[in-house]
Protein backbone atom coordinates (compact mmCIF):
# COMPACT_ATOMS: atom_id res chain seq x y z
CA UNK A 1 0.00 0.00 0.00
CA UNK A 2 2.89 2.29 0.70
CA UNK A 3 3.58 2.19 -3.31
CA UNK A 4 -0.04 3.90 -3.55
CA UNK A 5 0.92 6.69 -0.89
CA UNK A 6 -1.63 4.42 1.39
CA UNK A 7 -4.62 5.20 -1.09
CA UNK A 8 -7.17 2.61 -2.11
CA UNK A 9 -6.52 -0.16 -4.48
CA UNK A 10 -7.88 1.13 -8.22
CA UNK A 11 -7.43 4.91 -7.74
CA UNK A 12 -5.93 6.93 -11.02
CA UNK A 13 -3.89 9.53 -10.06
CA UNK A 14 -3.71 12.32 -12.43
CA UNK A 15 -0.37 12.90 -14.10
CA UNK A 16 -0.60 16.57 -14.94
CA UNK A 17 -0.05 19.12 -12.77
CA UNK A 18 -1.66 22.44 -13.30
CA UNK A 19 0.46 25.61 -14.06
CA UNK A 20 -0.14 28.60 -12.55
CA UNK A 21 -1.77 31.51 -14.87
CA UNK A 22 -0.30 34.62 -13.66
CA UNK A 23 -2.29 37.05 -15.88
CA UNK A 24 -5.25 35.42 -14.15
CA UNK A 25 -3.85 35.99 -10.43
CA UNK A 26 -3.13 39.95 -11.44
CA UNK A 27 -6.20 40.63 -13.59
CA UNK A 28 -9.18 38.46 -11.60
CA UNK A 29 -7.51 40.13 -8.31
CA UNK A 30 -6.96 36.52 -6.81
CA UNK A 31 -4.81 37.60 -4.38
CA UNK A 32 -8.11 38.95 -2.54
CA UNK A 33 -10.12 36.16 -3.28
CA UNK A 34 -7.95 33.47 -2.55
CA UNK A 35 -7.43 34.59 1.54
CA UNK A 36 -10.39 33.45 2.43
CA UNK A 37 -9.35 29.97 1.20
CA UNK A 38 -7.81 27.91 3.61
CA UNK A 39 -8.60 30.40 5.57
CA UNK A 40 -9.87 27.92 8.66
CA UNK A 41 -6.40 26.19 7.91
CA UNK A 42 -4.48 29.53 9.14
CA UNK A 43 -6.72 30.31 11.67
CA UNK A 44 -6.53 27.20 13.58
CA UNK A 45 -2.61 27.24 12.96
CA UNK A 46 -2.89 30.95 14.42
CA UNK A 47 -4.28 29.32 17.76
CA UNK A 48 -1.90 26.54 17.81
CA UNK A 49 0.67 29.33 17.72
CA UNK A 50 -1.05 30.86 20.86
CA UNK A 51 -1.98 28.58 23.14
CA UNK A 52 1.54 26.87 22.61
CA UNK A 53 3.35 30.48 22.66
CA UNK A 54 4.82 28.98 19.36
CA UNK A 55 8.34 31.41 18.17
CA UNK A 56 8.84 30.61 14.59
CA UNK A 57 6.73 29.31 11.80
CA UNK A 58 7.24 27.76 8.34
CA UNK A 59 4.53 28.35 5.33
CA UNK A 60 5.33 25.89 2.60
CA UNK A 61 3.38 27.02 -0.53
CA UNK A 62 2.53 30.44 0.81
CA UNK A 63 1.82 31.80 -2.49
CA UNK A 64 1.16 35.80 -2.07
CA UNK A 65 1.77 35.30 1.72
CA UNK A 66 -1.54 36.90 2.75
CA UNK A 67 -2.91 34.74 5.07
CA UNK A 68 0.62 34.51 6.97
CA UNK A 69 1.25 38.10 7.54
CA UNK A 70 -2.55 38.79 8.54
CA UNK A 71 -3.22 35.81 10.74
CA UNK A 72 -0.41 34.60 12.12
CA UNK A 73 2.76 37.40 11.55
CA UNK A 74 0.36 39.88 14.29
CA UNK A 75 1.44 37.08 17.29
CA UNK A 76 4.84 35.69 15.95
CA UNK A 77 7.37 37.44 14.30
CA UNK A 78 9.82 34.96 13.34
CA UNK A 79 7.94 33.82 10.31
CA UNK A 80 9.06 32.56 6.56
CA UNK A 81 7.57 31.54 3.46
CA UNK A 82 8.36 29.56 0.56
CA UNK A 83 6.87 29.05 -2.38
CA UNK A 84 8.20 27.14 -6.25
CA UNK A 85 6.86 30.04 -8.02
CA UNK A 86 8.94 33.20 -8.74
CA UNK A 87 6.17 35.98 -9.03
CA UNK A 88 4.65 34.77 -5.85
CA UNK A 89 7.58 35.26 -3.86
CA UNK A 90 8.47 38.67 -5.37
CA UNK A 91 4.88 39.38 -4.79
CA UNK A 92 5.29 38.93 -0.82
CA UNK A 93 8.84 40.35 -0.96
CA UNK A 94 6.87 43.99 -3.18
CA UNK A 95 4.40 43.36 -0.05
CA UNK A 96 6.17 42.69 2.93
CA UNK A 97 9.34 44.30 3.00
CA UNK A 98 12.57 42.78 5.32
CA UNK A 99 10.46 39.76 5.53
CA UNK A 100 11.69 35.88 4.72
CA UNK A 101 9.99 34.73 2.18
CA UNK A 102 12.42 32.02 -0.44
CA UNK A 103 11.54 30.71 -3.44
CA UNK A 104 11.95 26.78 -3.34
CA UNK A 105 10.74 23.45 -5.04
CA UNK A 106 10.00 21.02 -2.61
CA UNK A 107 10.01 18.20 -4.77
CA UNK A 108 13.09 19.54 -6.25
CA UNK A 109 14.82 21.54 -3.34
CA UNK A 110 17.91 23.58 -3.45
CA UNK A 111 17.14 26.09 -0.26
CA UNK A 112 19.32 25.05 2.90
CA UNK A 113 17.49 27.40 5.80
CA UNK A 114 19.94 26.02 8.55
CA UNK A 115 16.76 26.65 10.78
CA UNK A 116 14.37 23.90 12.32
CA UNK A 117 10.86 25.77 12.99
CA UNK A 118 8.21 25.21 15.98
CA UNK A 119 5.31 25.34 13.51
CA UNK A 120 5.12 24.27 9.64
CA UNK A 121 1.95 24.63 7.72
CA UNK A 122 0.79 22.97 4.67
CA UNK A 123 -2.26 23.93 3.61
CA UNK A 124 -3.52 22.23 0.38
CA UNK A 125 -0.17 21.32 -0.64
CA UNK A 126 0.40 17.76 -0.55
CA UNK A 127 -2.71 17.01 -3.12
CA UNK A 128 -0.36 18.57 -6.09
CA UNK A 129 2.58 16.80 -5.95
CA UNK A 130 4.01 13.61 -7.74
CA UNK A 131 5.91 12.45 -5.14
CA UNK A 132 4.37 13.13 -1.51
CA UNK A 133 7.51 11.68 0.06
CA UNK A 134 9.20 14.53 -0.99
CA UNK A 135 7.09 17.02 1.02
CA UNK A 136 7.45 14.86 4.25
CA UNK A 137 11.05 15.11 3.86
CA UNK A 138 11.52 18.70 3.01
CA UNK A 139 9.54 18.70 6.43
CA UNK A 140 11.79 16.61 8.68
CA UNK A 141 14.28 18.68 7.45
CA UNK A 142 12.61 21.90 9.05
CA UNK A 143 11.84 20.06 11.81
CA UNK A 144 12.36 18.58 15.30
CA UNK A 145 10.19 16.17 17.26
CA UNK A 146 8.50 19.74 19.39
CA UNK A 147 7.66 20.62 15.60
CA UNK A 148 3.99 21.05 14.81
CA UNK A 149 3.25 20.34 11.42
CA UNK A 150 -0.40 21.05 10.16
CA UNK A 151 -1.42 20.06 6.98
CA UNK A 152 -5.23 20.46 5.06
CA UNK A 153 -6.26 19.07 2.23
CA UNK A 154 -9.22 17.28 0.36
CA UNK A 155 -11.05 14.71 2.20
CA UNK A 156 -11.99 12.45 -0.61
CA UNK A 157 -14.84 10.46 0.64
CA UNK A 158 -16.38 13.84 1.97
CA UNK A 159 -15.90 15.65 -0.75
CA UNK A 160 -16.80 13.26 -3.93
CA UNK A 161 -18.12 9.77 -2.29
CA UNK A 162 -16.67 6.48 -1.58
CA UNK A 163 -17.03 5.92 -5.07
CA UNK A 164 -14.55 8.37 -6.41
CA UNK A 165 -11.18 6.73 -8.34
CA UNK A 166 -9.49 9.73 -9.49
CA UNK A 167 -9.21 13.28 -8.66
CA UNK A 168 -11.95 15.54 -10.31
CA UNK A 169 -9.31 18.63 -10.14
CA UNK A 170 -6.69 18.83 -13.06
CA UNK A 171 -3.96 20.40 -10.70
CA UNK A 172 -4.54 17.68 -7.60
CA UNK A 173 -2.90 14.48 -8.42
CA UNK A 174 -4.03 12.91 -5.78
CA UNK A 175 -6.65 13.10 -2.67
CA UNK A 176 -6.40 10.76 0.43
CA UNK A 177 -9.53 10.00 2.09
CA UNK A 178 -9.12 10.82 6.32
CA UNK A 179 -7.88 6.59 7.05
CA UNK A 180 -5.64 6.50 4.51
CA UNK A 181 -3.62 10.56 4.97
CA UNK A 182 -3.39 8.99 8.63
CA UNK A 183 -2.15 5.94 7.50
CA UNK A 184 0.20 7.16 5.22
CA UNK A 185 1.03 10.08 7.92
CA UNK A 186 1.99 7.31 10.44
CA UNK A 187 4.37 5.12 7.95
CA UNK A 188 5.97 8.03 7.27
CA UNK A 189 7.34 8.76 10.61
CA UNK A 190 4.75 11.28 12.26
CA UNK A 191 2.20 11.07 15.10
CA UNK A 192 -0.93 12.51 14.61
CA UNK A 193 -2.23 14.81 17.70
CA UNK A 194 -5.63 15.51 15.75
CA UNK A 195 -7.50 15.41 12.91
CA UNK A 196 -10.77 16.92 11.81
CA UNK A 197 -13.15 18.38 9.13
CA UNK A 198 -12.99 21.82 8.02
CA UNK A 199 -14.68 24.31 5.59
CA UNK A 200 -12.48 25.05 3.08
CA UNK A 201 -13.23 28.52 2.63
CA UNK A 202 -14.70 30.87 4.92
CA UNK A 203 -18.64 31.57 4.94
CA UNK A 204 -19.13 35.15 3.71
CA UNK A 205 -21.39 37.26 1.64
CA UNK A 206 -20.24 37.25 -1.81
CA UNK A 207 -20.46 39.60 -4.04
CA UNK A 208 -19.83 40.26 -7.91
CA UNK A 209 -19.75 42.25 -10.85
CA UNK A 210 -22.74 40.12 -11.99
CA UNK A 211 -26.05 40.15 -10.54
CA UNK A 212 -26.46 36.53 -11.24
CA UNK A 213 -23.37 35.11 -10.00
CA UNK A 214 -24.27 37.45 -6.75
CA UNK A 215 -27.99 35.43 -6.20
CA UNK A 216 -26.17 32.16 -7.11
CA UNK A 217 -23.57 32.79 -4.37
CA UNK A 218 -26.37 33.70 -1.75
CA UNK A 219 -28.25 30.53 -2.87
CA UNK A 220 -25.62 28.27 -1.77
CA UNK A 221 -24.46 29.92 1.38
CA UNK A 222 -28.06 29.69 2.40
CA UNK A 223 -28.19 25.75 1.21
CA UNK A 224 -25.10 25.40 3.90
CA UNK A 225 -26.20 27.69 6.74
CA UNK A 226 -30.00 26.03 6.90
CA UNK A 227 -29.30 22.01 5.38
CA UNK A 228 -27.07 20.09 7.42
CA UNK A 229 -26.14 17.82 4.44
CA UNK A 230 -24.95 21.23 2.84
CA UNK A 231 -23.46 21.96 5.95
CA UNK A 232 -21.66 18.70 6.14
CA UNK A 233 -20.55 18.60 2.42
CA UNK A 234 -19.06 21.99 2.58
CA UNK A 235 -17.17 20.85 5.53
CA UNK A 236 -14.74 18.79 2.92
CA UNK A 237 -11.24 19.84 4.07
CA UNK A 238 -9.22 17.78 6.36
CA UNK A 239 -6.96 19.14 8.99
CA UNK A 240 -4.48 17.02 10.38
CA UNK A 241 -1.92 18.28 13.30
CA UNK A 242 1.08 16.06 13.89
CA UNK A 243 4.52 15.68 15.68
CA UNK A 244 7.60 13.76 14.12
CA UNK A 245 8.09 10.58 16.11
Amino acid sequence: MEKNYFIKNGYIPNKITENVNIQDWEELALSQKTYYYQYYTYLICRNIVKKFKLKSVLDIGCRDGNKLMKLIYPICNDVYGIDKEIYFIELCKKKYKNHNFFVDDVENPKLNLNKKFELIICSDIIEHLSNPNNLLDYIKKYSNNNSVVVFSTPERDLRYGKSCNKPKLEGHIREWNSTEFKNYLEYMGFKIIYQKYIYNSKIRLQFDRSIKITIRNQINLMRIIFFKNKRTKAKSLQLVACRLI
